[in-house]
């Protein structure tokens, strides 16, 4: 049951939208530091649509494409993302705390696997 319920987490946490599509924030120029209220939500029309932020060093812009692909060099380029709202681009700490905690609760479903079907205790 812990298995079932550590995966049920994980995936309301990384999938994303596909009913209603991707919600991605979407700007020409975007204001530094990001400020939402300067941007517009766009919807995607398909769940194959990712999320990207683009930072050329003049400007950063924030929108939705079909085809992303990831570019960095020294901190400039292309940043993909696939859950609502990810390309904001302050999301690294709060993506690392959903890892942690995935990591942990699917390590706790493992290890009730590991009880049940190779006697292993912890």
């Amino acid at each position: 049951m812990k298995l079932f319920l550590s995966f049920f987490f994980c995936a309301t946490i990384f999938l994303p939208t596909l009913i209603n599509g991707l919600q991605c924030y979407e700007c020409i120029i975007c204001s530094r530091p990001f400020d939402r209220i300067n941007a517009t939500i766009r919807i995607t029309n398909s769940s194959s649509e990712s999320c990207y932020k683009l930072e050329t060093g003049i400007s950063t812009t924030r929108g939705a494409m079909d085809v992303c692909i990831q570019t960095n060099a020294l901190g400039l380029g292309t940043w993909c993302c696939n859950t609502d709202l990810c390309n904001r681009g302050q999301s690294s700490v709060l993506m690392n705390l959903k890892i942690v905690i995935s990591t942990f609760l699917l390590s706790i479903g493992l290890m009730d696997v590991l009880q049940l079907f190779c006697g292993y205790s912890v």
